[in-house]
């Protein structure tokens, strides 16, 4: 993931934008390229969960 990062960064600097620097700068203060990309933990489905969207019906059943 490094070397793709380099890489980009690398074809970024000949456009010479003032955004690629702001981004290359967030990308190495947050360490992003230090650990992989992980989903966020979901939480299992409620049938509480589901009341906002069903009007006057019950999510416990009929």
């Amino acid at each position: 993931m490094r070397e793709k990062y380099e890489r980009v960064r690398r074809d970024i600097k000949v456009l010479d934008e003032p955004w690629s620097q702001v981004a290359a700068e967030a990308v190495e203060r947050l360490g992003l390229l230090e650990t992989p990309p992980q989903l966020p933990d979901i939480p299992e489905p409620r049938a509480d969960g589901l009341k906002p969207f069903l009007g006057h019906w019950s999510p416990y059943g009929p």
